[in-house]
This record gives C-alpha cells, structure tokens and sequence, in this order.
C-alpha cells in the first residue's frame, strides 16, 4: 500500500507542476482531478500540496518504523 501511496502522490505533484497542461489518470487520482485546474494558479499549488505532503511523510514515517 505505501509504494501505491507515494506513487499517488507523486502523479498528483507531476499534475500540479504540470501548469494545467498535464491530463490526470482519473482511475487512479479520483477525485483529486479535482485539483488540477489549481496547476494554473502557482500561488495555489503550494496550498493543494499542503495535504498530500503530510500524507507522503506519515507513510515515509510508518515505513521507517516498520523496518
């Protein structure tokens, strides 16, 4: 599940400094395609990343603990 996780988190950071020229994977994004016309706004990316960042190092941390 953590690799599926951070491979989630890294499509969504691709589509966020994509500038809104990237097409989502709607399967696999769901309902963050939501988020892909923030792409075009750089003062907003930082915001819709703020989430999926604390997800990505609460898996990073489980990860470490689990080794």
């Amino acid at each position: 599940m953590s690799r599926y996780g951070l491979g989630l988190y890294e499509e969504f950071l691709t589509m966020m400094q994509g500038k809104g020229e990237i097409e989502p994977d709607e399967d696999r994004l769901e309902d963050a395609v939501a988020f892909a016309g923030v792409a075009k706004f750089p003062a907003r990316v930082k915001c819709a990343l703020l989430g999926w960042s604390a997800f990505r190092d609460a898996v990073i941390r489980a990860q470490s603990a689990n080794s």
